[in-house]
């Protein structure tokens, strides 16, 4: 019955693709690892259209997802996102599996409403991500205390918070420290998601439900849409930009962020 939701992906050179990723010449490494995350992060959108103004039910059947994703070149959310990237790097031979994770607002942990990807090389497992919608690696961190790695400008480390949890933290360029996420090296199943994503697209109060939404990374900075929003981030150079209409939007959705709509 839920054999779909962690079988292959159809094509990994169509998802690679996708990515603008080369195929790879050797067998699974961490150099490899940080450049899919990166491509992925600046090729597929963070975006809750479905959700929002589609009112479309979201699908986590890899068949479907890969559809969605790699076919028709939207994006989705963690739930989304972070399953189909988990079925990549098992393709391409990482030992890699999901783990939930739980949001940090002012030191506070919220309810486990996100998934990650684990991937193990040698004797260390990294944290892997391109589903998050806010501040997030463009690289793997490794799950061990004071290694911090920086990607596309951000500085990004994990600290061991309890049990089986772990927290990320981003150094900001001024030498603080906020943590992010919490997240649990507990081994989960693909189908375990399944509820946490019909909560989370479903029900009225959630935040996916409250605003249109679309990120992505640049390797200069970031582009973002809040509502009718349009956002550049170029290093510390910041323009906003008030969408006028429908057509607009999907012009910007279409040119800026690559979606087939």
């Amino acid at each position: 019955m839920f054999e779909s939701y962690n079988c292959p992906i159809p094509s990994v050179d169509t998802y690679l693709e996708r990515i603008g990723a080369p195929a790879p010449t050797a067998g699974p490494s961490l150099e490899y690892l940080d450049e899919l995350i990166r491509l992925h992060q600046c090729s597929v959108p963070f975006e809750n259209l479905d959700i929002y103004d589609y009112h479309r039910p979201i699908r986590l059947e890899i068949p479907a997802l890969y559809e969605k994703i790699v076919l028709h070149r939207r994006g989705g959310y963690c739930f989304e996102l972070n399953g189909l990237f988990l079925q990549l790097l098992k393709a391409l031979g990482y030992d890699a599996w999901p783990c939930v994770c739980r949001g940090l607002l002012r030191g506070e942990e919220g309810p486990i409403l996100h998934r990650a990807v684990l991937v193990r090389l040698a004797d260390t497992v990294y944290l892997c991500d391109v589903g998050f919608g806010g501040p997030s690696s463009s690289c793997a961190l490794p799950l061990q205390e004071n290694s911090p790695r920086t990607a596309l400008g951000k500085t990004f480390y994990v600290k061991k918070a309890r049990d089986t949890w772990w927290t990320t933290v981003q150094r900001t360029p001024e030498g603080e420290d906020q943590e992010v996420l919490r997240f649990s090296t507990a081994v989960m199943e693909p189908v375990d998601f399944i509820p946490l994503s019909y909560y989370c697209s479903t029900e009225e109060t959630s935040y996916f439900r409250s605003q249109r939404m679309a990120s992505l990374r640049t390797p200069e900075g970031s582009i973002s849409i809040s509502d009718m929003t349009f956002k550049e981030t170029r290093g510390t150079d910041i323009r906003e930009t008030v969408l006028e209409s429908r057509s607009e939007l999907e012009s910007v959705l279409r040119n800026r962020f690559g979606m087939l709509l």
